[in-house]
């Protein structure tokens, strides 16, 4: 491995309740990735308030005035997913003194270790990483958190990388009811992967979407011209369902929980060994609704831990364009003048609707 080593960019601190840590990024070695670890300790029995991500509210790398990479935590969540095939670390806890613990991580290239597309400090003069967090909005009960932050550079092998994957957070929108938003995306990199957050607490992330349209020039070309669920569905088949544990207070109180997905969801109950003592015992019955499950109260037996599995990570649809391993597969959109996504909204967008488009683009030194 005298190839590769990981460094790191933070040690562990506990950065407060809420802030935004700035990282001078002082490496000049090639970074193929930055690992961003994040844990915090519970000091009461206590129900969650949102998926763990929430206290990650923005990572951004920035050089100067110019933003390399903008995402919530929510959305490097799933671009892990959706780059890999599998969620990232993602521990829960409802239990005093357990940690709930969260890893994400910014790929520069197609792959770890990917050659050619990859982060070169040295075509830069003031690489800073900047993260935003709150510790308590996912659970108000916490005491303490962590933050470490490590880079995965190439060492003794030398590479030269033609660019990077720019991933950013590009507009914002509210949905209406039956209502078009008219959504201008640059056309200044090749796309590789485009993500649509639709955030709703009451409904999936495609069942809000009426039609999704991507038009070049004033629709002199149509690349997309679907209903939500058809869009999900195209793609469903390239990534499986995913599965996390999650430790229970051990107790028989209803409790509320917020999970990493929010289609298709299915929890699994570990319970105590407690007999059941009375005709009226139970388990614990979960209604889920979107991203949240209610948990019942149970009578003599109490949940101690979960296995919770589902679909789209956090209310995002992916739609990757081309053989994502083929560099010239991609959508190269720096041949077209204008590109336009047209997101209407179906005659119901839920509770406190929020959209946002993510795109993946290949950023090339020059």
């Amino acid at each position: 491995m005298g190839k590769y080593r990981t460094t790191q960019l933070l040690s562990a601190k506990d950065v407060g309740a809420a802030a935004t840590e700035v990282i001078d990024i002082n490496v000049r070695d090639v970074i193929s990735r930055i690992n961003i670890y994040w844990q915090t300790k519970i000091v009461t029995v206590s129900v969650e308030l949102k998926p763990l991500t929430e206290c990650i509210k923005r990572v951004e790398l920035v050089d100067g005035s110019d933003v390399l990479m903008s995402l919530t935590g929510e959305q490097i969540f799933a671009l892990n997913y959706y780059d890999a095939g599998v969620i990232s670390d993602y521990e829960a806890s409802l239990t005093v003194n357990d940690f709930t613990k969260l890893g994400l991580h910014l790929d520069f290239g197609r792959w770890l270790w990917d050659t050619k597309y990859a982060l070169d400090p040295k075509k830069y003069s003031n690489l800073q990483l900047k993260i935003e967090h709150s510790e308590a909005l996912a659970n108000t009960s916490v005491v303490i958190n962590e933050l470490i932050v490590e880079a995965d550079v190439f060492d003794e092998k030398q590479v030269s990388p033609s660019g990077f994957l720019m991933a950013k957070e590009i507009v914002t929108y509210t949905p209406a009811s039956s209502t078009s938003n008219f959504l201008d995306l640059p056309t200044d990199w090749p796309i590789r992967k485009m993500i649509i957050q639709n955030e709703t607490t009451d409904k999936n992330p495609f069942e809000q979407l009426d039609n999704i349209k991507l038009s070049e020039d004033n629709d002199k070309k149509v690349v997309i011209d679907m209903d939500g669920e058809e869009f999900f569905r195209t793609w469903r088949h390239k990534w499986p369902r995913q599965a996390y544990k999650m430790i229970l207070d051990a107790v028989v109180t209803a409790k509320t929980v917020y999970n990493a997905f929010t289609y298709d969801v299915d929890i699994a109950i570990n319970y105590d060994g407690t007999a059941f003592v009375t005709a009226q015992s139970k388990f614990a019955v979960a209604t889920v609704t979107n991203a949240k499950i209610a948990l019942t109260a149970s009578v003599d037996i109490a949940a101690k831990t979960a296995r919770i599995t589902g679909l789209l990570p956090l209310s995002c649809m992916c739609w990757p364009f081309g053989d994502q391993d083929d560099d010239a597969d991609w959508y190269d959109v720096t041949r077209i003048g204008s590109l336009q996504l047209i997101h209407k909204s179906g005659s119901s967008v839920g509770t406190t609707p929020e959209g946002k488009i993510v795109l993946q683009q290949a950023r090339l030194y020059r």
